[in-house]
């Protein structure tokens, strides 16, 4: 986060602001909520952290990277959410189910989308029962794996043959990956600069 507070000028309340001026703009600045702490997120298989923050990145970053640029200390409070996951709970899913990752968000390729062929609507409840269709937010609001949806087909319905053909073509093709796959992808990631995409961990 500092590199990118060393390209950031254009915020107005620290015009004409240097040193340690800079410092305490940024840490009384409102969007931070700093009187109420730093509340992180991380998990038991990626092991990054995340700021979950609503507003003021901009002047976070300012500040991170002043602190370094001064040889400044700074020891905020800090809360920290972790999340793991449980294998022993996903194996007995695993069991009677398939599970898969896809982008739901608009202009990316989605639920709808793998089941076109079908020239029905995939969110039509009867429908989706009969395909043994799922589909569940890995994260509520606007958190790092908002992004993502995970689909569940369970295995005992009707059609869930055709629903497990069409995500297979869709892994294939890269716009979908199993749940397996996208767990080892965080892993990976923990080497790279961003959190890989469905499509760029599938190519």
């Amino acid at each position: 986060m500092a590199e990118l507070g060393a390209l950031i000028d254009d915020l107005r309340d620290l015009k004409g602001k240097s040193g340690g001026e800079v410092v305490s703009a940024c840490l009384e600045w409102p969007e931070l909520r700093l009187d109420e702490g730093v509340r992180l997120t991380t998990d038991d298989w990626h092991k990054r952290f995340y700021w979950s923050n609503s507003g003021g990145s901009h002047h976070m970053a300012v500040l991170c990277y002043e602190l370094q640029r001064q040889d400044k200390q700074w020891c905020p409070k800090v809360e920290i959410k972790e999340f793991s996951l449980n294998v022993s709970a996903l194996k007995r899913v695993t069991d009677v189910a398939s599970l898969f990752i896809i982008t739901p968000k608009p202009r990316s390729y989605g639920l709808d989308r793998l089941f076109q062929p079908l020239g029905h609507h995939v969110y039509s409840s009867e429908l989706r029962s009969r395909l043994g269709v799922e589909l569940l937010p890995l994260e509520v609001g606007q958190g790092i794996l908002s992004r993502y949806d995970l689909v569940v087909i369970d295995h005992s319905k009707k059609y869930a043959s055709l629903s497990l053909k069409r995500l297979s073509e869709a892994v294939e093709a890269g716009y979908a990956m199993t749940f397996q796959d996208f767990l080892a992808s965080w892993a990976e990631a923990d080497t790279k600069d961003r959190m890989p995409s469905v499509h760029d961990v599938m190519n």
